[in-house]
């Protein structure tokens, strides 16, 4: 290094200190000035209020038995229920992200107009089950099916009267909401 560049960085260093350290020690914030209070008035405090005792926990023989999984003919009943109370549907009804609710969790599903094996491009986030497996969507009539990536059926639903849509998957119930 040559003389001329190592005075170079000495006179840079030492203005760098003398920046630092031209505006004095760092002062904190300015303390409080201490303030007298006045004393706590003593009072007596009002009871305690009664404690409920915790409910009692039901017995095993109590407790709901969960609900049988439907029938073939059940489920048969409960689709020809709903595509016969389904509105007309078109395939610009389905486009975009909605949330998607079976067995008392939700999850969100988005569907496209993209051609995709079996029908349109569909996917789900934090789904469960077999709905984690949409990955297409057809639309047949006033039928919607909700489809895996190797064309089976995942979810059939229909078009309900709040804009939405109700059917089933397997043999649980299905909405899919905006």
């Amino acid at each position: 290094m040559s003389r001329l560049s190592s005075l170079t960085v000495v006179a840079a260093a030492a203005l760098l200190t003398t920046a630092c350290t031209s505006f004095g020690p760092s002062r904190g914030p300015t303390p409080l000035v201490a303030v007298p209070t006045t004393p706590v008035a003593a009072q007596t405090l009002p009871p305690p209020a009664p404690v409920t005792p915790p409910p009692e926990e039901a017995k095993p023989e109590e407790v709901a038995a969960a609900p049988a999984e439907p029938t073939p003919e059940e489920k048969a009943a409960q689709e020809a229920q709903a595509a016969s109370q389904a509105r007309d549907v078109t395939m610009n009804d389905m486009v975009g992200g909605w949330t998607l609710s079976s067995g008392g969790s939700s999850c969100q599903l988005f569907m496209s107009t993209t051609n995709w094996s079996g029908g349109r491009r569909a996917s789900t986030r934090g789904c469960k089950g077999e709905l984690a497996n949409v990955s297409a969507w057809s639309l047949s009539g006033r039928q919607i099916a909700l489809k895996s990536s190797d064309g089976g059926t995942i979810a059939t639903l229909y078009g309900s009267a709040s804009g939405g849509f109700n059917g089933t998957a397997g043999g649980q119930a299905v909405s899919v909401y905006r």
